[in-house]
């Protein structure tokens, strides 16, 4: 199996975008997310939560941050960088190599949380699921 190589860049104030060996588009709602990779990698996003000081001495936010909680066996992180347009924090983009196959968004770093729950059965397509996940989507169901 080789590894894949993979760039995940935050766009506007709403859109993840994974780019690569594994494409995937999500919409974060401008809040704080985790994407889960069937490796074990933990990538969290979100917009607007930061701040920085500009050069005038003025506290302003940040548009993107993307930070790996956890890397799967055998992942690597390649690259992270914030782009600037206009002088703003407008965008993040992180690079990443690893064995994925798969990607997921969720709202906690632990996985499907009861909110995921409901978003899971709207769009309902157990072949897109790993075992492991839908194990945890019924463990839930039945607590």
């Amino acid at each position: 199996m080789s590894t894949k190589t993979i760039k995940i860049t935050g766009y506007c104030d709403d859109v993840v975008e994974i780019d690569g060996d594994i494409s995937e588009e999500f919409n974060t709602c401008g809040s704080r997310r985790f994407i889960h990779f069937d490796d074990g990698t933990v990538v969290e996003t979100s917009y607007g939560l930061d701040t920085y000081i500009d050069p005038k001495g003025e506290t302003q936010q940040y548009g993107w941050h993307m930070e790996v909680v956890k890397l799967g066996k055998g992942a690597k992180l390649l690259k992270t960088n914030q782009e600037f347009e206009d002088g703003d924090h407008y965008r993040d983009i992180l690079a990443l190599e690893g064995y994925f196959k798969r990607a997921k968004i969720y709202r906690s770093e632990d996985g499907p949380s009861s909110d995921d729950i409901r978003d899971f059965f709207e769009s309902f397509d157990a072949a897109e699921y790993g075992d492991e996940e839908l194990k945890k989507f019924y463990q839930i169901l039945n607590s």
